[in-house]
């Protein structure tokens, strides 16, 4: 992804603030790596909210919302262990928020 349109993806979602987030806001970062990194992990809390409400039997049942991470930061003090930058056991690292928004009939 090109700088400039990674610092004005990431711009923006520091502007939005629309949702809380998880875990502390830090200040800007300034790393594209990591930039990269949170804006992919909060899509993924995305696309794996969507993913959940589609096999759910009925559809209006449950109000599914991602959470995003508020920081790459605060998303590495959630890992589960320390994977030494070996592309497999990564993927053992990368989870996902969601939050039961909305539960009917409970």
């Amino acid at each position: 992804m090109p700088k400039e349109l990674l610092e004005k993806r990431y711009g923006n979602r520091i502007k939005a603030k629309a949702e809380p987030c998880e875990s502390k806001e830090v200040e800007d970062e300034t790393d594209h790596s990591n930039m990269f990194n949170l804006l992919i992990a909060n899509e993924r809390a995305v696309n794996a909210a969507e993913m959940l409400r589609e096999i759910v039997p009925t559809k209006d049942a449950f109000i599914i919302k991602p959470i995003p991470w508020c920081s790459y930061a605060a998303m590495a003090v959630k890992r589960g262990f320390d994977d030494g930058g070996d592309p497999i056991k990564s993927l053992m690292n990368r989870r996902v928020n969601v939050r039961l928004a909305v539960l009917p009939n409970c």
